[in-house]
């Protein structure tokens, strides 16, 4: 997918293992800006990313020759409907390719390929401050859909 920006176009393709130390800095940079810290590196990237069991999807926005962004989804799936999703996980454009359409380019690549894998919807979430992240969502034709209940988790 193609989208021409103040530079030149922008290619949004799926991430290659030449890609993981750019992505594990923006993982990074992304986290930071939320207050958390990472832990993740190149080798779990290739673990989750581009191994034989693929855990997530990511595609990446490339303007010329480097990469500017990144989306990561991973798959959802409602048991007692028989539904397949995805749910948008991380979106995050450099700030000197922002403003370009890349952050669009990248959403809608990741609707694509929940299509392309049979799902029927696609979440993301948006911190409840972030009023930007939720026009922007909005603008795309997603709509709100409060979460209920509590999340528990353990580690194994």
């Amino acid at each position: 997918m193609k989208g021409q920006g103040a530079d030149g176009p922008a290619l949004i393709r799926e991430a290659r293992e030449d890609d993981l130390s750019h992505l594990a800095a923006m993982i990074d940079t992304l986290s930071a800006h939320h207050g958390a810290t990472t832990t993740v590196g190149t080798r779990a990237l290739m673990r989750d990313l581009l191994g034989p069991q693929p855990w997530a999807f990511a595609r990446v926005a490339e303007r010329d020759g480097k990469t500017a962004g990144y989306a990561i989804s991973y798959p959802l799936y409602f048991a007692q409907w028989g539904e397949r999703g995805m749910h948008l996980h991380h979106l995050y454009i450099d700030p000197l390719h922002r403003g370009l359409g890349l952050g669009t380019q990248l959403t809608l690549a990741m609707i694509d390929l929940a299509r392309a894998l049979g799902c029927t919807y696609v979440s993301v979430t948006a911190e409840p401050d972030n009023v930007n992240a939720q026009r922007f969502y909005e603008g795309l034709g997603m709509r709100t859909s409060p979460v209920t209940g509590l999340r528990f988790a353990m580690d194994i």
